[in-house]
């Protein structure tokens, strides 16, 4: 894994103009919508990138600040919704995903890039040896320039692309509580709280289709009789909801169990996004 420090992308005053004004056309030239034109080598792996998307994600060290992060493939992604960022980290981890993903601040920076050859993974972020030119933002499409600055980087990079924005489960989003300006929930949870403790009936009665409909739906389709058993065997027991906050379709419960493992209490907290067909369930954690 290769990691350096931070630097802003190639900005311009027209590129700035570009990230301020919806509307903006001046995508990549001679790049057609959805599509990328360049090469990735890393190491003794050459990669063509072919296919180009984008979507928008929570910031790393802010969950409440927006990025976009833009994936260059050698082969279309067709999964329906369009995988989020961390499910994408995991595809290209796993070797499932060839190419680029970059995420770009509000501001046009590029905060960070992460190169997959199906092999390894090359992380970069800080100060980098790549350059993002001729941003181009707007509501649909993302374009520019992604390219290894000479004599700097050991990896080759050289593509433009124009991105189509695709559509995430927006129910998984990870997000950040403001203890001081989110409603505070009363002992139970409120709404939240109980349907997530019928999510927690479910699990223990080994319901998987009813522990699946809890679940943001992009989390769901991951469920099988395997991990289940295993996501079971390490929650905590006998869980009680003693309270939370509540902002608008967010909710994160707080409570208190006993630990699998220990048989002590440990403490609680649940993440859950409100959905067309109710509450649903993103993260669990116990310590």
């Amino acid at each position: 894994m290769n990691t350096g420090k931070r630097i802003a992308g190639v900005i311009t005053v027209s590129v700035l103009i570009a990230i301020l004004s919806a509307g903006s056309t001046a995508y990549a030239s001679g790049v057609e919508a959805g599509r990328a034109r360049g090469a990735l080598s890393v190491g003794s792996i050459g990669i063509s990138l072919r296919r180009a998307y984008a979507i928008r994600a929570s910031d790393t060290f802010d969950s409440n600040r927006k990025v976009t992060v833009i994936v260059l493939t050698d082969s279309p992604i067709k999964e329906k919704p369009f995988p989020n960022k961390r499910q994408l980290m995991i595809k290209g981890h796993q070797g499932k995903m060839k190419g680029v993903m970059a995420e770009v601040g509000a501001d046009g920076e590029l905060n960070s890039l992460m190169l997959f050859n199906g092999k390894t993974t090359s992380q970069f972020s800080g100060s980098m040896p790549f350059s993002l030119e001729a941003l181009s933002i707007d509501e649909k499409r993302v374009g520019g320039k992604l390219a290894a600055k000479p004599g700097q980087a050991k990896e080759k990079l050289d593509v433009v692309f124009s991105a189509l924005m695709a559509e995430t489960d927006r129910c998984m989003e990870r997000f950040s509580v403001d203890e001081e300006t989110w409603e505070k929930l009363p002992e139970g949870g409120g709404e939240p709280g109980r349907t997530f403790m019928k999510f927690d009936q479910a699990f223990r009665k080994g319901d998987v289709n009813a522990v699946k409909a809890g679940f943001c739906p992009a989390l769901a389709k991951d469920i099988t009789p395997d991990t289940f058993k295993k996501g079971l065997s390490m929650r905590a027991k006998n869980i009680k909801i003693i309270g939370g906050f509540l902002k608008g379709d967010k909710a994160m419960l707080t409570g208190e169990g006993i630990s699998p493992l220990s048989e002590e209490k440990t403490e609680v907290s649940v993440w859950m996004s409100k959905t067309d067909s109710g509450w649903k369930v993103v993260a669990q954690r116990d310590r």
